[in-house]
């Protein structure tokens, strides 16, 4: 065997501190990776009738139908028209579900001792999702779970 074939191998701690960081408004946000199905370039969305304004609307997804959410309205954010996207795929009380963010920037290892839990912000929405802001540097992301920014509403109008 040679020694360009040898794999780093990652330890357990590795894996679950491993966070998918992307963009959206130029603001950094990281997902862990274990929660994501998979990231796709983005692509037209069927639109849904009667839907919430940041719902797109419907994929193909090599033969499943996947509702996507984007996720810069959701947030109340400013779409740069210039920027594809990215949709990244999780899956939330057992249906997958897209999130279209502005862009994927990298992976990145964040530690316990490297995330603030309990950072004092004045929000105007549940915050049930925002799990703590990881200091990389000079850099801040803000951690979220992907699968808890789709309420329960969200969800009963998918599953129509």
């Amino acid at each position: 065997m040679s020694e360009n074939n040898i794999q780093p191998q990652l330890s357990q701690d590795d894996i679950n501190n491993r966070y998918l960081v992307f963009e959206i408004n130029e603001e950094l946000y990281g997902v862990s990776l274990l929660d994501i199905k998979e990231v796709i370039k983005n692509r037209p969305a069927k639109p849904v009738p009667y839907m919430k304004d940041y719902f797109l609307g419907i994929i193909n997804l090599r033969g499943r139908i996947v509702s996507v959410i984007d996720l810069r309205l959701k947030f109340r954010k400013e779409i740069d028209e210039q920027k594809e996207g990215f949709i990244i795929i999780v899956e939330a009380e057992n249906t997958q579900i897209g999130v279209l963010v502005d862009d994927i920037i990298n992976v990145e290892n964040i530690y316990r001792e490297e995330i603030d839990t309990n950072p004092h912000l004045e929000l105007d929405f549940s915050t049930q999702f925002f799990l703590g802001v990881g200091k990389k540097g000079d850099r801040l992301i803000n951690l979220i779970d992907l699968s808890k920014c789709i309420t329960k509403e969200d969800m009963r109008i998918i599953s129509k």
